[in-house]
């Protein structure tokens, strides 16, 4: 049973909200598309790993996809949180094309591709590292204890595996998705008593749901001034830029095409982009607009969470978390 979805990862919607926002010409696009392409690729791959966990019991495991934690002042992410009677299970999913050897020795992992040697920390290592701070986690807000196993699963049934030190660890640990199931079937018969009653799994559900922290912009993204970012409001038919206001739409003045709410997606990139918070006098400048009596009309209807009145109110966006 999935109690926490994913979201759509922050990173892809700021790349995808810059690829909009700068000239076509400009010679940051291939690099930025290429860190969307792979980011899309890791997200894949975690879809790919939904439709093998899809296959557990519902009633036996309560799944909570891209959780985000605090411990001792450091943020770790999970990518599936496996919480059950019998044990916490964090699931963390790699994705890498090509042939990948496991050099335990190192605690490294070695990438080949397109004939191209590549070197990344061994994701053993990483996915110790963030058990140990699971369990400190679970101490600090009084959690029923229970055992916290891991695994790491590659999220392309293509990647190719090698262990040539035949390391028993990465054999136990590590597998492609396809074998998920049958490894959470190997750790139940490890962990076979029921250490978490229904009222212990309420609660761990309740406190992890509270103390997820959702990403949110740095405004550091591939270092891109704000003043290179197209501003105004894009048609959503033809992508042309710059909308103009008639009264009740806004209306391109390169194919003709009309919209209410075309408004919506511009906001959300000042937010992704610009600021945390934006002012009546920052968004009328952004859309374009004649005077901040439209801007407060428009994002009103939006209802963002704003503090202060009228002309000095301020907005914030609604959540990253959706």
């Amino acid at each position: 049973m999935i109690i926490k979805y994913r979201v759509k990862p922050l990173k892809i919607r700021i790349n995808e909200a810059i690829l909009r926002r700068i000239p076509p010409w400009d010679p940051r696009i291939n690099k930025i598309t290429q860190d969307l392409a792979k980011r899309k690729a890791g997200l894949r791959g975690e879809e790919e790993v939904d439709y093998f966990l899809s296959l557990l019991p519902d009633k036996e495991f309560f799944i909570f996809q891209d959780i985000r934690l605090q411990h001792k002042g450091l943020i770790f992410q999970i990518d599936h949180l496996l919480l059950s009677p019998y044990l916490v299970l964090p699931l963390f999913v790699k994705n890498f094309s090509g042939e990948i050897v496991f050099n335990s020795g190192f605690s490294q992992v070695i990438r080949i591709l397109n004939e191209q040697e590549e070197g990344f920390e061994d994701p053993i290592l990483q996915a110790k590292r963030h058990q140990y701070l699971l369990s400190g986690w679970m101490k600090e807000h009084r959690l029923p204890l229970a055992p916290i196993a891991f695994l790491v699963s590659f999220g392309k049934s293509t990647t190719i595996l090698k262990n040539p030190s035949h390391s028993r660890e990465v054999y136990d640990k590590v597998c492609l998705p396809g074998n998920l199931i049958f490894k959470i079937d190997k750790l139940k018969k490890q962990y076979p008593k029921e250490v978490l009653c229904t009222k212990d799994l309420n609660k761990w559900t309740r406190t992890l749901l509270k103390h997820h922290i959702p990403e949110t912009p740095s405004y550091t993204a591939h270092n891109i001034p704000q003043t290179d970012y197209i501003t105004g409001v894009q048609c959503p038919l033809c992508l042309k830029y710059h909308m103009y206001r008639i009264p009740g739409f806004w209306k391109c003045p390169a194919c003709g095409h009309t919209s209410k709410d075309a408004h919506y997606a511009a906001i959300n990139d000042y937010f992704l982009l610009f600021s945390p918070t934006a002012s009546n006098r920052q968004l009328q400048e952004f859309l374009h607009l004649p005077n901040q009596k439209l801007v407060s009309k428009l994002v009103t209807a939006m209802n963002l969470p704003h503090t202060g009145f009228r002309k000095d109110r301020i907005y914030c966006p609604k959540s990253y978390n959706t």
